[in-house]
Order: structure tokens, then sequence, then C-alpha cells
């Protein structure tokens, strides 16, 4: 549960400065779309390679317990939920700067 209880607390962290910062990730509906299975997609593949060559664990007592293929549940959120605070916090950066340079 440890896991999940991050993820939440990345996700209304991330979400927040998303609503404060009046961030525009997306020209529209469509590429949100596209973007985010992307991300899930080659996510899934790279974790599931990693989890079958044993270069990581999820230990059990971290995790909610419930499993899709070979991951924890949490791991597909983390998939949606990192790219998410990264794609937020690198348009903060790049606005900041854009208004040093002005």
């Amino acid at each position: 549960m440890e896991y999940l209880f991050i993820l939440i607390g990345l996700l209304i962290l991330t979400a927040t400065m998303h609503r404060v910062f009046h961030i525009k990730l997306y020209a529209n509906s469509k590429q949100a779309i596209i973007t985010i299975v992307a991300f899930l997609v080659v996510g899934v593949i790279w974790d599931s390679l990693a989890i079958s060559r044993g270069h990581w664990l999820f230990p059990p007592e971290h995790n909610t317990g419930w499993i899709i293929g070979k991951m924890p549940f949490e791991e597909y959120l983390f998939m949606l939920i990192q790219p998410y605070f990264v794609m937020v916090v690198y348009s903060i950066i790049k606005a900041q700067f854009t208004k040093i340079k002005e």
C-alpha cells in the first residue's frame, strides 16, 4: 500500500501544480490519448522485460497485491502519473525561463 500512497500524493501534487500554473499539456484530446497510450505501452513492455530478467522486484508488503500480468497495479499507475508529473514540471520550468528571457 505504501507505493499506492506515494503515487496518490504525487498525483495530488502534480494536479495542483497543473491547476495553479495553468499548464496546457496537449493541443487536443486525440493528442492526449495517443501520448498516454504510448507511455503506457512502452512502460509495460519495459517493465515486463525488466521483471522477467530479474532486474527489479516489487515487494508484496509495499503493494496492494493486485497483479496484472507480471506487474502490480501500482506500476501501471506509475506509468501514467510519472510522465504527467515530468511534463507538468517541464512546462513550468520552460515557462519560467521564457519569462526570464523576455
